[in-house]
Formats: structure tokens, sequence, C-alpha cells
């Protein structure tokens, strides 16, 4: 055999193994894609049937919250759940595994630590986990549950504030369905600030230190109902023992009309659990801090509680028990010192004016 043959056949099997060795690696690439596309398609298809709703949103006696999950009919095999919480601020995704057969439910407990920060969930969203090809897929969302905020702070902070005026908010969160209105402040002091009471309009009498001078049979304090947030010629309290706005802190003081601050507001922090924790005593809680006027002598505030009062909002200088009945009636301020022509440091500098009271 000649040189020029033998080299012919050298090419010629050089040509076939690389040949062989293209199409092995074509084959590999082609393998894992048809792999891939089977594993996405058990999986899309058993995300496609696989119904998941949420039936109940409640919370135990110990204050953990509970979610309860219903499955419809349709195939895939379901390992798990996950749980986005959200208060439209933060979220908090949780992976709860789960054994739904179909037309069956379960219940999920979730305790305060396990939600992190978000105390107050207003959207919970479920995905279903499923097994495809020995390999867990979280599938897109197939419910949710939404309500309106919890408090005009909880508004702000997520972005929705629209400046001060009448906003819709629901306490409870997803747990309770129990909207209403209230007015937030959006620009004072920070904002955030939700409206709780406030006294008649247009008060001028000077009754001097006479203690509760709401009229008899009128309901005005923490935990009483009384008027409507959009009517401004008559006093108006939330009861927040029915209506739980969270807040630590308190903004009070004078207003000239409408819901316009007056010429003295002041600031004060309690406890989350301020409103039971003094149902029926006060504590000694400091003078509060001037807001707008500039008064940091406002001694009748030094002590603040009765949270149970049924007729007026409680602070007073003198503590202990003996010394109920002053503060915010539903006919103005009672602050003992000072009038409207002469107002006192002491009593504020409001004391016979009309007010209002704020929290978050």
């Amino acid at each position: 055999m000649n040189k020029k043959g033998l080299s012919d056949i050298v090419v010629t099997l050089i040509i076939i193994v690389l040949s062989l060795v293209a199409i092995g690696v074509v084959w590999v690439v082609v393998s894992n894609i048809l792999k891939s596309g089977t594993q996405q398609a058990s999986f899309q298809f058993g995300t496609l049937f696989l119904d998941l709703k949420i039936e109940k949103v409640s919370t135990d006696t110990s204050g953990n919250l509970q979610v309860m999950v219903s499955r419809g009919t349709g195939q895939g095999e379901l390992t798990g759940i996950d749980f986005v919480f959200s208060d439209g601020v933060t979220s908090k995704v949780i992976k709860e595994s789960a054994s739904i057969s179909e037309l069956g439910g379960q219940t999920f407990t979730f305790s305060p630590s396990d939600l992190g920060n978000v105390s107050i969930p207003t959207e919970i969203d479920i995905a279903p986990v499923l097994n495809s090809g020995g390999n867990d897929q979280v599938g897109s969302k197939v419910d949710s549950v939404t309500s309106e905020p919890f408090s005009c702070l909880n508004i702000l902070n997520s972005g929705k504030s629209h400046g001060d005026g009448i906003y819709t908010i629901n306490p409870a969160g997803v747990i309770s369905s129990n909207p209403f209105q209230v007015y937030c402040d959006m620009t004072t002091a920070g904002g955030g600030w939700t409206l709780v009471g406030r006294s008649d309009p247009g008060n001028t009498v000077n009754w001097g230190c006479n203690g509760d001078t709401t009229p008899a049979g009128t309901s005005f304090g923490w935990k009483a109902d009384s008027g409507s947030v959009n009517d401004d010629t008559s006093h108006y309290s939330i009861d927040l023992s029915s209506k739980p706005i969270p807040f630590t802190q308190i903004l009070f003081g004078s207003y000239t009309s409408g819901k316009t601050w007056g010429n003295y507001v002041y600031e004060q922090t309690v406890s989350s659990t301020f409103l039971t924790d003094w149902a029926t005593n006060q504590y000694s809680i400091g003078n509060p801090t001037p807001v707008i006027g500039g008064n940091s002598g406002f001694g009748m505030a030094n002590n603040i509680g009765f949270t149970n009062n049924p007729d007026i909002y409680h602070w007073r200088d003198v503590p202990g028990s003996g010394g109920n009945g002053f503060g915010l009636a539903s006919n103005g301020w009672d602050t003992c010192y000072g009038t409207q022509s002469s107002p006192s440091a002491w009593g504020g500098n409001i004391n016979t004016f009309q007010g209002m009271i704020m929290v978050r």
C-alpha cells in the first residue's frame, strides 16, 4: 500500500472517532435537557392540579397563630407547604412538612417567635412543596388571605400613606375581619398616629379644679366607643379593648378645629400592655415630652392609668388610687391648673381647652 492510501485511511478513522465523540457530547446534553424537561413537566403537572386553600386563620389560647389548609382533588406528591407571612413591611417564609391527602386538611401552628418581626400578619401566602424526580420543588403561590393594615403606623411604614386623613384599618390583621375607619396623622412627630379620642369642640367653660367634668351617662375613654370619626361636631372615642390598635406611644394636647393640633401637644411612651396593666390604678410616668409649644413642666400629666374609666382619659399629678378623675373629658381638658385666659404650665397650658389623643 502506498503512503497516500495509508494517509487516507488514517484521516477517515480520525473523522469517524471525532464524529462519535461529537455524537456522545450531543447525547449527554440532550439527555440532561430531556430529564430536566421531564421533571419540570411532572412538577408543573402537579402544581397545576394541586388545589390547596387556606380555610381559616385564628389564634389559640396561648396566642399562637393557627392556619388551617385544605386540599382538593388532583395529583401531585405533596411533601410540604411554604408559608409566607407579611405585614406589608416585613416578610417571613416558613417551610412546614405536610401530608394532606385529597379532600383532607391540616392545621399548622406558629408561635410569635416563629413569626419574628411579623407580629400582626396582614397577608399569608401558601405554595406547595412537591416531590419531583426525587427532589423537592416549590410551586407557585396557590392561595392567600389578606387584610387591611392594622394601624396608621403600619400604613405609613408600608408606604401606603397619602397624608393626613381617613383610612381603613383592621387591628387583628388576617386573624379576623373587623375593619373600620380611623383618622391618621401622618405628619406630626414622624407621623403614623391613630386618633382614638377627641373632645367636643368649642369649650370655653372655666371649671377650675373640680375633677371629671364629662356629663353623666356620656361614654368617653380608652375603652368606650363614642361618636363618629367623620363627625367633628361632637366628641369621639374608640374602644381599644374591642378594637385593639397596637401602640406604645401617646400623643395628646389641645386642638384648634377639626383634627388640627393646637398650641400645646405632648408625647409619652407606655408599655404595649398599658391598657390592661393599669385598668384600675395609675403609675408615675414622668412629665411628658413637649412636641408643640415647648412646655416641659406639665406636672398634671405625671401619672397615667385608670384605663377602665368609662368617661375620661386619666392623667394626674397626685399618685396612688385616690387621684382618679382628671385628664381629657368629653367636653375638654380637666387639668386643674390655669384657664384659657391665664394658662398654667403645670396644667399643660391646656386646662378647659378642647383636646385630642392619638396613639402609635
